[in-house]
C-alpha cells in the first residue's frame, strides 16, 4: 500500500499538470476540447482494462499510485472525470480568459490547498473536518496572486475568496467539478 502522503503528492502532481492547458488554450481552444473529449472516451476504457488486469505502461502505475483506497474499491476514479467535466463546462460556455482562470483555480489552487493543509494545517475547519484553515488560506493566497494576471486586485481577491469557499465545502471529490463551474460563473460577472 502506498503511504497516503505520497499518494496525494502523485495525485496532486497529475492535478497540477492541468495547468499545461492554459497556454494551449490561448493557442487553440479546439485542441484543448479535443484532448478532454478524447479523455472522456478513453479514460473509462483504460479504467475497465485495469480492472480486468491489463498492464498499460506508465498509466497503470500512475493510476495505481494515485487512487485513494475508496477509489481502489470502486475501480473507477470519479474525481478525474469531475475535473474534466468542470473544465469542459468552462471551455464551452465561457471565453478563454475565464476558462484559464477556472483551470488555474482548480489545478493549482486545489493542489496548494491540499498539500499545505496536509503539511502545515493543524486547525480544522468547523464545517469540514477534512480541511484546514492553512489549506484554505493557501488556496486564497495563490489564486489571488495568480488571478492578478487576469483581473484587477479587488476582483481577483473576490474570486479567490469564492473559490476558497467552494474548495472548503464538505463535498468529497466534487470540488473538482464545483470549482471550475463556480469560478467561471463568478468570473464572467467580473470580467
Amino acid at each position: 500500500m502506498i503511504p497516503a502522503s505520497r499518494r496525494e503528492l502523485i495525485r496532486k502532481g497529475v492535478h497540477t499538470a492541468g495547468l499545461l492547458f492554459i497556454p494551449l488554450l490561448y493557442y487553440s481552444e479546439k485542441i484543448v476540447l479535443g484532448i478532454i473529449g478524447f479523455f472522456f472516451i478513453v479514460y473509462p476504457i483504460i479504467e475497465w482494462g485495469l480492472i480486468k488486469g491489463w498492464h498499460i505502461p506508465l498509466i497503470s502505475a500512475l493510476t495505481k499510485y494515485s487512487k485513494r483506497p475508496d477509489e481502489q474499491k470502486l475501480g473507477f476514479a470519479w474525481p478525474a472525470y469531475f475535473l474534466a467535466i468542470g473544465v469542459m463546462f468552462s471551455l464551452i460556455f465561457f471565453d478563454r480568459r475565464i476558462a484559464a482562470l477556472a483551470i488555474f483555480h482548480v489545478c493549482l489552487g486545489d493542489t496548494v490547498a491540499a498539500v499545505s493543509g496536509r503539511c502545515w494545517g493543524k486547525t480544522r475547519l468547523f464545517f469540514n473536518r477534512r480541511k484546514t484553515w492553512v489549506g484554505s488560506l493557501a488556496y486564497l493566497l495563490v489564486t489571488f496572486v495568480g488571478g492578478l494576471y487576469w483581473l484587477p486586485p479587488a476582483q481577483a481577491l473576490l474570486l479567490a475568496t469564492v473559490g476558497a469557499a467552494v474548495e472548503s465545502l464538505p463535498f468529497k471529490n466534487l470540488d473538482n467539478l464545483l470549482i471550475p463551474v463556480v469560478v467561471s460563473l463568478m468570473g464572467s460577472r467580473l470580467l
